[in-house]
């Protein structure tokens, strides 16, 4: 299997086999979407909520495999938790469990800012 050294064997396995890939609809979904203009990386976020908790997260992505990647983790991270304490997650926490090279915590970040416009459309 070959490997590039800005992606980790974490990175890799969520690329490669993303269990939480896909789309969510419905008046209970909220969606957040965040884009990095210098890559042209998209990272779109549902967020299926219900009995003050997220009950499902899938997104789409377009990007590289850490960015793919971020979003995979982001949403099994997300299911079975209250919004108040998605809120608190920051982008180097997603960045360490995924051992993001440094030229690679941008897509962590990018995870981050869907979140928070989806966390947003959703309080709304």
């Amino acid at each position: 299997m070959a490997t590039h050294p800005q992606y980790s064997p974490e990175v890799w396995q969520r690329f490669r086999r993303p269990s939480h890939a896909g789309v969510l609809t419905g008046p209970d979904v909220a969606t957040g979407e965040a884009r990095t203009p210098a890559s042209k990386a998209v990272l779109r976020l549902y967020l299926r909520m219900g009995q003050d908790m997220i009950q499902l997260a899938r997104f789409q992505a377009l990007g590289c495999p850490a960015t793919i990647a971020a979003g995979d983790w982001l949403c099994a991270w997300l299911e079975g938790r209250k919004p108040a304490d998605a809120a608190d997650l920051p982008a180097s926490q997603m960045a360490d469990a995924l051992a993001l090279a440094p030229v690679r915590r941008h897509c962590a970040v990018l995870a981050e800012d869907a979140l928070r416009a989806a966390l947003q459309k959703s309080a709304a």
